[in-house]
């Protein structure tokens, strides 16, 4: 079995494939069975290692443009709804998880309509009434529960 490289399977093959390497990784680490292999372990240990240095990076750019995106094509005026809607914030959404962190990175860089983003991928909503409509105390909000959920900023 060829080790697993960036060279040999491209960035394009990869990025589908990091949900399957990170269940088949904790699955592993959590049960850590005798029927898996030295072989097999360190295909493990190689998928895990260019995929934690390449999808990252992969996801921060595709953030960092659907972010860009949106905010130069959005909708302006007191409709929020019109705002989330946007195709490019719709897409942030689809991205999961991984990108509450950027999220949260740009609510700390400027305050702004990511509240309803964070709230459809994570489920919460630290946002006291007495906060809601006002942008700073909402971001601050966000950015404490982030600490607290233990995102580095």
């Amino acid at each position: 079995m060829a080790a697993i490289t960036e060279a040999n399977l491209g960035l394009t093959r990869l990025i589908p494939l990091t949900r399957v390497c990170r269940k088949s990784w904790e699955h592993y680490s959590r049960t850590r069975r005798n029927g898996i292999t030295e072989e097999i372990r360190q295909e493990l240990n190689a998928m895990k290692n260019v995929i934690s240095r390449v999808v990252p990076e992969k996801l921060a750019n595709d953030f960092r443009e659907l972010a860009q995106q949106w905010e130069r094509e959005r909708p302006r005026g007191v409709d929020v709804l019109d705002m989330v809607m946007h195709p490019a914030y719709q897409r942030i959404i689809g991205m999961g998880p991984d990108v509450v962190p950027f999220l949260l990175e740009e609510l700390e860089r400027k305050p702004g309509h990511w509240f309803l983003a964070l709230q459809a991928i994570t489920g919460a909503n630290p946002v006291v009434p007495d906060s809601e409509g006002n942008l700073k105390e909402m971001a601050e909000a966000w950015i404490d529960w982030g600490k607290k959920q233990g995102y580095k900023l």
